[in-house]
């Protein structure tokens, strides 16, 4: 269904990296997501198929606690890059993380640093201005950014170079999608967490509007999952800071990132139709090539993606937060449900 879409996203992606990152180059790739959201898997697993695809050598992968200054150290004049991990936690929102990305700009002047793709959201100017000024420092840090409004920011308070780019996400290609485990039906997933901005609408809609409605969210870990984790701490303790040890890492979080993308497609395809307010939920669904209805997070991140990139497709619908809701969700279910079963 979205094919050309994906192979078009694919194509500007690649046309914004392949002149940065040298084909063949040897990297370090940063702030593995050890937590339990499929989306930011889904980000890893397309980091690293574009990587694999630039025959790129990942010579140390690292995540948040790991101590990554220490282990860098160690294999410096092994890199060409630093390449940090995309996402949307570049800013004031989750703190950890861009402590941890200024805290390696800092320590590491003479190394290129390639931020991949995120959403940038800063609560204060000034803190705008303190990031802003490590990077200046450091002088060899380039920045990817997925939406407008994140690039005109980072743009006026930058003189580094600043990319717009869709999610790296979209590296993983087309992926095959399961039937339905309920025909004629959609799912809605629904964020839990500080980002979400329509309290309550689940339960609004399933009472309302006459939709048969699954509702979740992507958090809860698989046995699969929690198994792959306890290999993993276990062969960390037993090797240490070991070089073996890190070498290890990666085809395990890659065995774990995989597992997470199974459970977000299962978790899609409790319906025909997926309602989000998730952005690799979007992401995912295009992939998957199921229609999709989003609703905006609370830092506008969805609506400044599908404004961007993802915008004009006849089974993507995006609900403006300012209509009544549950009127606009059911229209767009309905329109989607006749549209699919005509097609």
């Amino acid at each position: 269904m979205y094919s050309s879409l994906v192979n078009d996203l694919q194509q500007k992606i690649r046309a914004v990296l392949d002149p940065i990152i040298f084909e063949g180059a040897r990297v370090a790739l940063l702030d593995y997501p050890y937590h339990t959201n499929v989306g930011d898997c889904l980000i890893w697993l397309g980091e690293v198929g574009y990587l694999k695809e630039r025959k790129c050598k990942i010579e140390l992968v690292s995540t948040l606690g790991m101590n990554d200054i220490a282990l860098i150290k160690q294999r410096e004049s092994d890199l060409d890059f630093i390449l940090l991990h995309g996402g949307g936690n570049f800013g004031t929102v989750w703190p950890q993380f861009q402590a941890n990305r200024e805290s390696i700009i800092r320590a590491f002047p003479n190394l290129p640093i390639v931020q991949f793709p995120q959403s940038v959201f800063y609560a204060q100017e000034e803190d705008v201005a303190k990031t802003s000024h490590i990077i200046q420092q450091h002088g060899q840090v380039t920045l990817l950014v997925r939406d407008r409004a994140s690039y005109d920011l980072m743009k006026s308070a930058l003189a580094s170079p600043v990319h717009l780019c869709p999610d790296m996400a979209f590296m993983m290609g087309s992926l095959d999608s399961p039937h339905a485990i309920r025909k004629g039906s959609a799912v809605f997933l629904s964020r839990t967490d500080k980002e979400k901005l329509h309290l309550g609408i689940e339960e609004q809609l399933r009472q309302n509007a006459g939709v048969e409605l699954a509702e979740t969210d992507w958090l809860d870990e698989s046995a699969l999952e929690r198994w792959i984790i306890k290999v993993e701490y276990r062969l960390r303790k037993l090797l240490g800071h070991h070089p073996t040890a890190n070498r290890i890492l990666l085809p395990l979080w890659n065995a774990l990132a995989n597992a997470r993308k199974k459970r977000g497609i299962k978790k899609l395809s409790q319906g025909d139709i997926v309602i989000t307010d998730r952005l690799h939920a979007h992401i995912l669904s295009i992939l998957l090539g199921k229609p999709n209805i989003i609703l905006d997070n609370n830092n506008k991140k969805l609506s400044g993606f599908h404004k961007e990139w993802t915008h004009g497709q006849a089974s993507i619908r995006i609900i403006d937060s300012d209509s009544n809701l549950v009127e606009a969700l059911s229209k767009a279910v309905n329109e989607l449900t006749t549209q699919r079963s005509l097609s």
